[in-house]
């Protein structure tokens, strides 16, 4: 039996010697495990697979889809700040395609197009998206009146019964189908549908509108015979005065559609989420990329940018390594000092929408700035990005002059919920990789943090 407790006294001594490795390395996967799941679970969308659509499309029991969008806000892709992101010109390009291929398709836009153009980079991007879809063949858009007059130079069909200079209606004849198309437009009086012109002209009548959910309903009246009413606003789907009420998906996330049935006018509808799994259409990718190198060579265009108070500047993270050498190793291991990397593998590090979070002091005052050499020390999410502008401080180095202490509202400024779903339920097993209370990475550790996508 002696032999058994040596056995014993051997494990127990191995256990105590390599607990200290593998505890810390167990309890680290575990953490990341979690990390994934809580991602996963945050971008699960509502809607229908590219591949159950096609199933749907090919059981040859339809004569027309009609695929609709609304609430786009002129975005041309997936700004990538998070996995599994659906959405992009170039995707919807080829569900539209595919479309096409199986049968006559008609194609229809809610507006929403460009009620949030703010600069000059907003007035290229939208007159990129306006004259994509003219080649998508958008057969009619009805445009809210903010966005008229832009959305007037182009090509497009804007169809609304209630702004002077659109086409109160028209009809498309497809796939053997008279479909009627007429708008209400928001920021306008709401008049008399045409559809005592309609009627007569048309098998199926459509509405397209921007007007809040709540309105639509006051917009009818007493009107029937609308068959479905495309709402680019949110809302409940339903019934509104016998019509069908249908909403958009926002942002270009996925294309709803209505599937008239062959030998009725009966219709079957739905959301085609626009995920990975749909292709990109390679000419519209080279077009969006094209716009990309074409926008890069006009670097210097510039974006409001406000005084900071006090006269304090941004300085950049190398400023602070003289006195906080730990925190500033413990930095350059993170992400954040890497975020930039991720607009330059998109394209995108010309774009405010994404250079406030991906930058220092963007949109300030002695902060980054596009296309101005030495401004390399501003690249990523540096030091300044959570405790302020450091001139103060580098200066006098009292905790008066800098934001010591974080909080977790700092973090939600940029991982807000359009752009990090989920992450209020992440924070807590994800502050540690920032907040430099973990010294040193492993390898292993370096490498999950660096390959497993924005958070």
């Amino acid at each position: 039996m002696r032999w058994m407790r040596y056995l014993l006294v051997s494990m127990g001594v191995t256990v105590l010697l390599i607990s200290p490795i593998l505890y810390p390395r167990l309890r680290e996967r575990m953490r990341l495990g979690k990390v994934e799941r809580i991602k996963k679970e945050s971008v699960k969308r509502e809607g229908m697979s590219f591949q159950e659509f096609k199933s749907l499309i090919e059981t040859g029991d339809f004569s027309l889809p009609i695929l609709y969008t609304g609430d786009t806000r002129g975005y041309l892709e997936t700004c990538g700040c998070f996995a599994g992101q659906a959405g992009g010109m170039a995707r919807r390009a080829a569900l539209i395609g595919y479309a096409r291929s199986m049968l006559p398709t008609l194609l229809l836009d809610a507006g929403g197009i460009a009620e949030e153009v703010e600069d000059e980079l907003d007035k290229l991007r939208v007159e990129e998206y306006l004259k994509l879809m003219a080649q998508l063949g958008y057969d009619a858009v009805c445009p809210s009146r903010d966005e008229f007059p832009i959305l007037s130079r182009s090509p497009l069909n804007l169809v609304s019964a209630n702004i002077e200079g659109a086409t109160p209606f028209l009809v498309k004849e497809l796939g053997g189908i008279r479909v009627g198309i007429t708008g209400l437009s928001e920021g306008e009086p709401i008049k008399q549908l045409p559809l005592g012109d309609l009627r007569g002209k048309a098998d199926v009548i459509i509405l397209l509108t921007n007007l809040p959910a709540e309105r639509v309903e006051e917009a009818l009246g007493e009107t029937r015979g609308v068959d479905y009413v495309i709402s680019s606003r949110r809302g409940e789907l339903g019934e509104v005065k016998g019509a069908k009420l249908l909403f958009s998906a926002p942002k270009g996330e996925g294309i709803g559609f209505i599937a008239i049935r062959k030998g009725s006018l009966e219709g079957i509808t739905g959301q085609v989420v626009l995920d990975d799994e749909v292709p990109e259409d390679g000419k519209v990718r080279d077009e969006i990329d094209g716009f990309y190198r074409e926008v890069i060579g006009k670097m210097r265009l510039r974006t409001a940018r406000k005084p900071l108070p006090g006269g304090n500047r941004y300085i950049g993270s190398e400023e602070c390594r003289s006195c906080h050498q730990e925190e500033y190793e413990s930095w350059v291991q993170t992400p954040h000092a890497t975020a930039f990397n991720a607009l330059l593998r998109r394209n995108r590090h010309f774009h405010p929408d994404c250079l406030r979070c991906h930058t220092t002091g963007y949109g300030y005052e002695s902060g980054y700035e596009v296309g101005v050499e030495g401004n390399e020390k501003l690249e990523g999410v540096g030091c300044e990005s959570c405790h302020g502008p450091g001139r103060k401080h580098l200066l006098n180095p009292m905790k008066e002059n800098i934001e010591g202490k974080v909080g977790e509202s700092v973090c939600m400024s940029c991982h807000d919920e359009e752009h990090s779903p989920g992450f209020d339920k992440l924070i807590k097993f994800v502050r540690s990789e920032v907040d430099h209370s973990r010294k040193s990475l492993s390898f292993e550790e370096l490498i999950a943090q660096h390959t497993r996508g924005t958070l």
